[in-house]
């Protein structure tokens, strides 16, 4: 038998208990006055299959030879058990109870002889009474096989458990555990039992009831440790089944008291009283299922749930998703690198970032896919804790078009013409959301999101269309010829491929995402003039012989200035060749990191292409001054501190940014509104205007935008940090032309 960690396990012999059960019988003869909602109905047959559609995860789940009757017993805190038949079940009980929110059901069968089953979304149910046979379109949710099944599968003797719905905005889930033998024993006080599980799998697993169609696994002491939370003082209704020494299928209703786990034995004991009519109960089970109903589980469910609304142009069948993160914090994030699963928004671990390989097929889902996943027709994603994490989103073609797909995403230089961007986000600890500009512009899009701090729904992207960006960048004014500060190099990095669904511009790439070739040939020695673009701005106006100048480290935030306000000093050397730091203002005490070199180089013939991106050199001269500026990144030797030290980083953040010649960079440097200011707003090789994180934040929503990898040093970066997991995130037009 299949571990709960491999997805669904024998959660689904829960349904056994519709085989030998027993309870009270109580079919209903006034359903008007009854409350059927809070109903768990289990459904028997002789065999059955399930046959995969063209529609992505939806299947026709045909059983054969059904039973006649249906059980059902309440969610808690009633305590009631009945039946129905099959046939009024389906005509007139179902449309009572589930409405138009199709319910989740886990489906326990046995194929070739072997446990199997699978946790689906249930809708349409046609019962043939003269043939006994019951369908329903299901949609796939989990399952115990690796791979969702392609073709036709036959089994034999299903049992079908279908979970009440919960209503409005609750979250509720249904919890399963798995021993391989179980025993009900009598205490000395009438009525009250033991019950006791044994030789456990480890692992309990949680499953939604709808509109909830997430499924996630814990360990059994974390559950036990959590029963109070979770179950407060409404003891769960529980069914416990399996097979009696004589090998029939058996199950038995109880309400279950705080349990004992005792690690060492690998064995859980619950005090139970029996739901419903007592009646003889077997000594012992084997291959034993506990099921507990429902609990509200709604945070712990979804750290993050994000809504699209799609205005792209294209159909949802056209719109492409993929979620990619790590399920470890620290350090080892990068050893659990993985992919969310939209069909029961689980955390599939694949292994080291540096492994990570694409499967579309089981990777990714149109927006389409995703409607038919909720059952609900809604367009959400729920999303559990996950570190780093990226939505990609493509129009048109699918990420498996795309040159190479790496766990950093796919490469973004002209011979990739998939047209896509991304939204990151992180659900561990601190849950917080945000739109990135960092590598490239592709598409117009926002986020609607509840802010923590303030209580107020924020918006966070761009309300401006995407044409709108891309024509702000072609616009560009600025002298193609000159060595430093060229503003050429911007729309050089416009992105288009052959007109394809309406779209011929792909993206705009921020200059330290573009590789040497997508400059070559566009602008005259366009890859030299971007990697020394500040060189002139450096010279001859920050690094002025004996400049004086004070300035507040990355830490210092505008929005709370009473913390990390300590005030830095730095001075240039007679001969504009060092930068000294100090921590005092008589600058008599050096900084940790004394001394920083100019950051430009005086070879305009580097880098050549084998040099490109070259930040590691002893030599200031070969130092890809512009990528390491530009893109903040981390170097060594000459390279070294720029982007690992607090105050080495708010220098080279307010070089881009064009505020770092003011020598009070306490008021300067943190003020967004002074930001890339060039000559009286016109850009020159002394003092040039970064264009690309310049445009990006202009366009932006509230000027807030991660167009460089540290936008966050004094505050101008669009990250919202939430405890409403509730997100928004809308697609605005793709195509070319297109306007809002």
């Amino acid at each position: 038998m299949k571990s709960l960690k491999k997805l669904l396990t024998l959660s689904l012999t829960v349904a056994v208990l519709a085989m030998s059960f027993s309870g009270c019988s109580d079919s209903d003869s006034d359903i008007s006055s009854a409350d059927l909602t809070n109903r768990l109905y289990v459904v028997a047959a002789e065999s059955g299959t399930l046959t995969p559609t063209e529609n992505g995860a939806e299947s026709i789940i045909t059983l054969n030879q059904v039973w006649t009757d249906v059980l059902w017993f309440t969610d808690r805190p009633q305590r009631e058990t009945g039946e129905d038949t099959t046939e009024d079940f389906v005509q007139y009980k179902w449309p009572l109870v589930y409405g138009d929110i199709a319910p989740n059901a886990v489906i326990k069968f046995f194929v070739s002889g072997a446990n199997a089953g699978v946790f689906v979304a249930l809708k349409a149910p046609e019962y043939d009474s003269s043939t006994g046979i019951l369908k329903f379109q299901g949609t796939l949710l989990n399952s115990t096989f690796d791979e969702p099944p392609q073709s036709s599968l036959e089994f034999d003797t299903p049992v079908v458990t279908i979970l009440n719905n919960v209503s409005g905005q609750a979250g509720a889930s249904s919890f399963v555990i798995y021993g391989e033998s179980a025993s009900i024993d009598v205490t000395s006080t009438e009525g009250q039992y033991t019950l006791i599980q044994e030789e456990l799998d480890n692992s309990v697993l949680l499953a939604n009831n709808a509109p909830g169609r997430h499924s996630n696994v814990s360990t059994t002491d974390a559950f036990v440790a959590q029963w109070n939370g979770i179950f407060g003082d409404s003891a769960p209704n529980a069914v416990i089944s399996g097979l009696t020494d004589t090998g029939e299928l058996y199950g038995y209703l109880l309400t279950l008291s705080e349990p004992t786990y005792e690690e060492a034995l690998n064995r859980i004991t619950y005090p139970a009283t029996v739901l419903g009519q007592e009646t003889e109960i077997p000594s012992t089970l084997t291959y034993a299922t506990l099921v507990l109903d429902s609990a509200d589980t709604t945070t712990e469910d979804s750290p993050l749930v994000i809504t699209i609304t799609n205005n792209s142009g294209f159909e949802d069948t056209q719109v492409y998703l993929l979620c990619t993160g790590s399920n470890q914090p620290g350090q080892e994030a990068d050893n659990h690198f993985g992919y969310l699963n939209f069909s029961n928004h689980t955390f599939v671990e694949t292994g080291p970032k540096s492994s990570f390989v694409l499967n579309a097929s089981t990777m990714t889902a149109t927006l389409n896919t995703i409607k038919n996943y909720s059952g609900d027709n809604t367009y959400k994603i729920q999303i559990p804790k996950i570190v780093s994490g990226r939505l990609y989103f493509a129009f048109g073609d699918n990420f498996d078009q795309c040159p190479s797909f790496s766990a950093s995403g796919p490469p973004n230089s002209a011979n990739n013409t998939v047209v896509y961007d991304k939204v990151e986000f992180d659900t561990w600890s601190n849950p917080n959301i945000n739109i990135t500009n960092v590598d490239f512009f592709g598409i117009s899009y926002y986020v609607t999101v509840t802010d923590k701090n303030t209580g107020a729904e924020v918006q966070r992207g761009y309300l401006t269309s995407k044409e709108e960006v891309y024509d702000a960048f072609a616009n560009i004014a600025g002298d193609t010829t000159q060595q430093y500060g060229n503003t050429g190099i911007f729309g050089a990095l416009i992105m288009t491929r052959t007109e394809k669904d309406g779209v011929s511009k792909t993206r705009i790439l921020a200059p330290k995402n573009a590789a040497y070739t997508d400059f070559s040939g566009i602008l005259d020695s366009a890859p030299q003039k971007s990697s020394h673009f500040f060189d002139e701005y450096i010279n001859k106006q920050c690094w002025k012989a004996n400049r004086e100048f004070s300035f507040y480290s990355k830490l210092y935030k505008p929005s709370d200035p009473t913390v990390n306000n300590e005030i830095y000093y730095g001075k240039i050397s007679s001969d504009g060749m060092t930068l000294n730091l100090y921590t005092n203002k008589a600058m008599t005490t050096p900084y940790t990191v004394p001394t920083l070199p100019r950051p430009s180089s005086s070879n305009f013939l580097f880098p050549s292409a084998p040099q490109w991106h070259h930040v590691d050199s002893t030599n200031s001269d070969e130092v890809d001054w512009g990528f390491l500026l530009g893109g903040q990144v981390a170097g060594t030797n000459q390279g070294a501190y720029w982007a690992t030290d607090p105050v080495a980083m708010a220098i080279m953040i307010s070089i881009v940014r064009g505020v770092m010649h003011e020598d009070d960079g306490c008021t300067i440097w943190t003020d967004s509104d002074k930001f890339y200011p060039g000559s009286s707003g016109t850009s020159t090789a002394e003092n040039p205007i970064y264009y690309y994180s310049q445009i990006v934040h202009d366009k932006a929503i509230g000027k807030l935008a991660y167009g460089l990898s540290f936008d966050d040093i004094f505050g101008t970066d669009p990250s919202v940090y939430y405890d409403n997991p509730n997100v928004t995130l809308t697609f605005n037009p793709v195509k070319d032309d297109a306007s809002l």
